[in-house]
């Protein structure tokens, strides 16, 4: 994998200046030099290709559904060592359908501005390297302001690759209150039939999954154990896995291999699976709620997936584990000829 350029000079690091990210992982870090103690906070927006937010990754919610963009830990008063706060991006797994993240730093400490953050900066770093770094241009003429849009890494074409992502550099003042409209402006956007398109570099013909293990499930019966089991519908079909007995670490022998006739666009919002305890006297229990979002990087190569079971929107379920998926995406590559 070819690294990226080091770009380092403030001449280079200067307001939309476009920074190709050429490597798979990469760290966003911040930090100042303390001069008082306070409470800045970063966060990032995942935003699809319609411009509608997917998620905001930050300390009280610090990872998307696929793990791909991790929040590390919160600082609350500037006082540690290095960056003070940091987000990772596992560009080559994220969602197919998430086309613009853009990073946010916001003063939570009331009676605060950033003249308060002598030095502030913003970088992007792996353990080995740092690749760019950029410091806050002009903190007093923006002194009134609590919050910044730093920057924006955005999708390009071929979107199955992570060396079609870019970062911009922004530094633009906003109010908390209105950060959502701001970004707006700053989101790449298409159409569905642009979406469905994009060059027309892949064609799916169908994707393969299989339900292959769970491990560390919540226990259902009076046993201690469980009889789990996963569901799924698509486009009115249901599919269902054996019942596996008295266990919370199942292991599903000659799974069957569902196929499905998907699109680009079935991508975009994951897959939604459901695990439950078969009860033979009383109506089946749940067990939690998982989520595949088959990524085109491994077009014709099976792969394996552990993704965390959750609990279903508004209910008080309780829920423990993980389960283990095998993904085969089929299709081929189309001439551009």
């Amino acid at each position: 994998v070819g690294g990226m350029e080091n770009i380092l000079t403030s001449e280079q690091a200067q307001v939309n200046h476009l920074v190709p990210i050429n490597v798979p992982f990469i760290n966003v870090g911040f930090g100042w030099s303390l001069q008082r103690r306070f409470d800045i906070d970063l966060s990032a927006c995942l935003w699809d290709y319609r411009g509608n937010l997917v998620n905001r990754i930050y300390f009280g919610s610090p990872a998307n559904t696929s793990g791909s963009v991790l929040h590390l830990g919160d600082d609350l008063t500037g006082e540690s060592c290095g960056d003070h706060e940091v987000i990772s991006l596992s560009i080559i797994d994220l969602p197919d359908s998430i086309y613009t993240i853009t990073f946010i730093l916001g003063i939570y400490s009331p009676n605060y501005s950033f003249t308060d953050a002598c030095d502030l900066y913003i970088r992007l770093f792996d353990n080995d390297q740092e690749y760019w770094c950029s410091t806050l241009p002009n903190p007093d003429l923006d002194c009134d302001f609590n919050s910044y849009i730093v920057a924006k890494v955005t999708r390009n074409f071929p979107p199955s690759s992570y060396q079609s992502w870019f970062l911009k550099v922004l530094w633009e003042p906003v109010f908390m209150a209105d950060i959502k409209d701001s970004n707006q402006s700053h989101l790449e956007t298409i159409t569905d039939e642009e979406y469905e398109s994009r060059g027309e570099s892949i064609i799916i013909k169908s994707l393969q999954i299989k339900i292959l293990e769970g491990k560390n499930l919540v226990a259902k019966d009076c046993t201690g154990y469980s009889d789990p089991y996963v569901k799924f519908k698509y486009k009115g079909k249901k599919y269902k896995t054996k019942i596996c007995k008295q266990t919370l670490n199942p292991v599903w022998q000659d799974p069957d291999i569902w196929e499905l006739n998907i699109s680009h666009l079935d991508l975009t919002e994951g897959l939604v699976f459901d695990c439950w305890d078969k009860d033979y006297v009383t109506s089946d229990d749940y067990m939690g709620r998982f989520i595949i979002y088959p990524t085109l990087r491994h077009l014709n190569d099976e792969y394996c997936e552990w993704v965390p079971l959750k609990t279903r929107s508004g209910k008080r379920d309780t829920v423990t584990g993980e389960i283990l998926a095998g993904i085969l995406i089929l299709g081929e590559q189309k001439s551009l000829d």
